[in-house]
């Protein structure tokens, strides 16, 4: 399963990241988002808070209107830097809420996400499947390179 990864690094702690926020994303990683794939979306918060207090309270994140975003745009699940999907709080519940209604999934406390931005599209680790079929799991996620059919 296609996967891409965003840069939302400029979006400030415990901000909400928008739908708007998504599509210049996605403009600046110049790549689709993947239907029946996997967006990961690097905050820089593990990089910039872990293992710090802040790394449970200071993290931006998706909010309602993002989430059906990117369920518009096809994806299966989205990972993100952050122990949660969205900002701490009322707003993070409501994306778990969401998440369950769209029939999608997401993973957290990704790390190294940094790594893989300017890196275009890439195929997804065999944990994607697990991550889409279980309520909740931990997983050893890897991303790939080099092996995508651009055809």
């Amino acid at each position: 399963m296609p996967g891409i990864c965003l840069d939302l690094r400029h979006i400030a702690a415990r901000a909400e990241i928008t739908p708007d926020d998504l599509e210049a994303a996605v403009k600046q990683a110049g790549h689709p988002v993947p239907k029946g794939g996997t967006v990961l979306l690097c905050t820089g918060h593990h990089e910039r808070t872990f293992p710090r207090k802040e790394y449970a309270t200071e993290n931006s994140g998706v909010n309602v209107a993002a989430t059906e975003w990117l369920a518009r745009q096809g994806v299966v699940h989205f990972g993100i830097d952050s122990m949660r999907p969205g900002p701490e709080g009322k707003v993070n519940l409501l994306v778990h809420k969401a998440c369950g209604e769209l029939g999608i999934t997401h993973i957290e406390s990704l790390c190294n996400l940094e790594a893989l931005l300017g890196a275009g599209r890439s195929p997804s680790s065999p944990a994607d499947e697990m991550a889409r079929r279980a309520p909740a799991s931990p997983i050893r996620a890897v991303a790939v390179f080099g092996m995508w059919d651009a055809a």
